[in-house]
């Protein structure tokens, strides 16, 4: 296909949003981040794109969808802001231990502007968001505010902490797999203060940027295979391939992974893409071992898992754990 692109969706912003509550909302550590997007501006996206005069460098290629700046949010600032809107206080209606400290799938964008230069989709900021979201609560969330928070903690939020997705429920019922995914240790999350123990470290507003094992100053039309056995190299690999056009990201070529798996794959979906061997990444998920290997994916996982996962939560965790590695 000549006119293909794959858009990469963020968090969506919607008035009815609290509507329905879900287990999901404690995966994400309280540290963690969004670039959210409202649902009218991903609207306004898909109808620009449509548009008879979107430039053919637009096409296939991938970009992410975020709203920019002005939407991007802590977890902990969100939820705050949100819960304040109906009525109720995030401190008495939830634990901290009840939230991940990890592994969760936000992110700011350091590339999103590139898309808004093409579609010109974004509006307002999250302070608008949160004043329409005020504006336009569920009737049945309107009452939150003339119940007592102890009600609502025990009898609403952590009974959704609770089901069967819920960190609690992973946390009774000893899930280990869980628990090392989203937790790292049940002794980490024991080590999870209170909140008035909380000391929430601002993350950083410069981009760090991955190195992709290619010279990524080269114009795309440039690109050769000296720079795919450079990117397979740097994630373990070989690109087995001997040949390419001169800046053809679409022909899929021949490559090997660190563990021997073979497959074919286009440099879009390598190199832009961020995807390699479809046997290594799926469930069920040997991250560790694959770190080992594959350096490009060891930038993104020794982060999170050689310090523990517990730097959003205080000093005296970090040093609890740097003394028991």
């Amino acid at each position: 296909m000549k006119y293909w692109v794959s858009l990469r969706q963020t968090g969506v912003l919607y008035a009815e949003m609290l509507d329905s509550l879900d287990p999901i909302m404690f995966h994400e550590p309280v540290g963690g981040v969004f670039e959210w997007v409202t649902a009218k501006d991903s609207g306004r996206l898909l109808a620009n794109v449509c548009e008879e005069n979107i430039p053919e460098v637009f096409w296939r290629r991938i970009y992410n969808i975020g709203g920019g700046e002005k939407y991007r949010t802590t977890n902990y600032d969100f939820m705050r802001w949100t819960f304040k809107a109906i009525g109720m206080d995030l401190h008495k209606v939830v634990d901290l231990n009840w939230f991940a400290l990890r592994n969760f799938h936000g992110q700011w964008y350091q590339d999103s502007d590139v898309l808004n230069d093409y579609l010109n989709f974004r509006s307002g900021s999250i302070e608008d968001f949160i004043d329409e979201f005020k504006e336009n609560i569920p009737s049945k969330m309107k009452v939150a505010k003339y119940i007592p928070s102890k009600f609502i903690k025990k009898f609403v939020m952590e009974r959704e902490a609770n089901k069967e997705m819920g960190t609690l429920h992973w946390i009774k019922n000893n899930h280990q797999d869980r628990i090392s995914a989203f937790f790292g240790t049940t002794d980490l999350w024991r080590k999870i203060p209170t909140w008035e123990e909380f000391q929430l470290s601002e993350p950083s507003k410069i981009p760090i940027l991955l190195d992709h094992g290619y010279d990524e100053n080269k114009p795309h039309s440039e690109l050769q295979i000296e720079d795919m056995k450079q990117a397979a190299e740097f994630r373990g690999g070989i690109c087995i391939s001997e040949t390419m056009e001169p800046g053809d990201l679409s022909t899929k070529l021949q490559w090997c992974c660190a563990f021997g798996h073979q497959f074919k794959a286009s440099p879009t979906l390598v190199l832009l893409g961020g995807h390699w061997c479809p046997d290594c990444l799926p469930a069920p998920w040997n991250y560790a071992e694959e770190a080992k290997k594959n350096p490009f994916f060891a930038q993104v996982w020794y982060p999170h898992h050689t310090k523990e996962e517990a730097h959003f939560y205080g000093e005296h965790i970090i040093k609890d754990t740097e003394q028991s590695k």
